[in-house]
């Protein structure tokens, strides 16, 4: 729970509760005075009946008798009732009515306070109805020490009980009224106190994501501003040293990551010209080649490679002592006449293999850097025939659409699973499935790479047939 939400609970708490006593006590002093009223006006009442009795009794008699009661009895309840606007019943000392005009749902409490009163004890009762409140006076009729009997009288006092709940209720309103701008200046105070404080606890929450951009505008000198000035200066410090630990990461890793990809472009630019030599070499060793100028035109390309291998690691071991870095010029060459000639090449390792290169070249000139497009054709076609499921053909197509040269290699390489294909221009990405170690990622991870650098791009069409396109901008003229 929240600060905020727990300050404004308990103040809340403790208003409802003061308002609460307060009203219950106003509403039981208010009580309590209405009933001290109501029997101070019946006492009044007793008073003067009791004086209006004796003279109406000793008036009409010059010789006074105890039965005179009965006989006046009448004539008293129609002069109190009409004097003091209440309803009377006078009895007996045994209890017997001598005269009554009284509602009989007060019959109950008249007989408890005739039994009282007949015991020589005025009596006062109060009963509630609805709305209404009657007060209810009982007390013993004394001629010359003589009981003669009980006088009940009923007083309708509901205008004094209506005009108290008003009071009641207009000072409940009032005290609502004052306990809710009590309570509204609680809650403004409140707010101005714990806002610094969420403001402060979100500021926190924000530099803990990572978010150091959050400022708190801080005003005073209280202890609140104190801190929320502090940790503005906390803040920027934590700020400048995870962009400083961030820099020094980033060194790492791209010293790291250049290392990485030095060494794994050594592997696979040595791999290039290697496999033209050593399809070569075992043709000629196997005693394959008959024909002379064929056998004479492998041992050319042999020496080529060979030369294209030592030029490649001398470059490379001047690029790891760090002394030059070559980049080959980008020239138009025909395309198609490329990979004709590296389909040639490739031809023996597809014999190996049981299979057969049959090519369908448009022909094209694109601007590239011949020695990196050649390592992508080889690197394409290789892959065709390791991995081609059918021991028969691997197709090359070759065909301009616009602006473009787009080259396909077709094999029936069988679908790729879908943790592969997903991830399949990405480094070191290989399956289970093929008989061969060699890793089927990187270099179709190089391929995407020199690709791109060429404007072009490199897609995969999974399936059964495995069709690899690839597209190069057309030379402009």
């Amino acid at each position: 729970m929240k600060i905020r939400v727990k300050f404004i609970f308990s103040i809340l708490s403790i208003i409802i509760t003061f308002g609460v006593i307060l009203n219950l006590s106003i509403r039981h002093i208010l009580i309590i005075r209405m009933e001290t009223s109501i029997g101070n006006s019946l006492n009044e009442i007793m008073y003067s009946t009791r004086e209006a009795i004796k003279y109406r009794l000793l008036a009409t008699e010059l010789e006074y008798e105890k039965d005179s009661l009965v006989k006046e009895s009448n004539y008293l309840n129609r002069y109190i009732s009409s004097n003091f606007q209440c309803t009377v019943e006078i009895s007996d000392t045994d209890g017997k009515i001598l005269s009554e005009n009284v509602d009989e749902s007060f019959r109950e409490i008249l007989n408890s306070g005739n039994k009282n009163a007949g015991s020589g004890t005025a009596i006062v009762n109060l009963k509630y109805e609805d709305k209404k409140l009657y007060g209810i006076l009982s007390y013993p009729i004394f001629v010359n020490e003589d009981n003669l009997g009980v006088l009940s009288i009923i007083k309708d006092y509901s205008e004094v009980y209506g005009e108290n709940n008003r009071m009641l209720l207009f000072i409940t309103v009032v005290e609502g009224i004052i306990l809710f701008f009590i309570f509204s200046l609680c809650f403004f105070i409140i707010t101005k106190v714990t806002k610094p404080i969420i403001t402060l606890t979100e500021g926190v929450k924000k530099v803990g994501q990572g978010d150091y951009s959050f400022y708190i505008d801080a005003h005073g000198n209280d202890e609140i501003a104190i801190l929320s000035r502090e940790f503005n200066s906390m803040k920027e410090k934590i700020k400048e040293q995870i962009n400083t630990i961030k820099e020094e990461k980033q060194k790492v890793e791209k010293l790291e990551k250049s290392r990485k990809a030095f060494f794994d472009n050594v592997t696979h630019e040595m791999k290039t010209p290697l496999t033209a030599i050593s399809g070569y070499a075992e043709m000629i060793n196997d005693g394959m080649v008959k024909d002379e100028a064929f056998k004479k035109r492998a041992i050319e390309r042999i020496y080529l490679e060979s030369e294209r291998l030592h030029h490649l690691i001398i470059e490379l071991i001047e690029i790891s002592k760090g002394l030059s870095y070559t980049t080959e010029e980008f020239k138009d060459i025909r395309i198609d006449k490329l990979i004709d000639e590296i389909s040639d090449d490739m031809s023996i390792k597809a014999k190996k293999y049981s299979m057969k290169i049959i090519r369908n070249l448009e022909s094209g000139i694109v601007s590239a850097q011949c020695n990196r497009i050649r390592e992508l054709i080889i690197n394409l076609i290789d892959n065709g025939i390791k991995y081609s499921k059918s021991q028969e053909y691997l197709y090359i197509n070759g065909k301009i659409e616009g602006k473009k040269y787009i080259l396909e290699v077709e094999s029936m390489s069988g679908v790729i699973p879908k943790e592969i294909y997903d991830h399949i221009f990405e480094a070191f990405i290989k399956s289970n499935k093929y008989s061969e170690s060699e890793s089927r990622g990187l270099g179709l991870y190089l391929c995407s790479e020199i690709i791109k650098d060429h404007g072009g791009s490199i897609d995969i069409i999974n399936g059964e047939k495995v069709t690899v396109r690839v597209d190069m901008p057309l030379s402009i003229k």
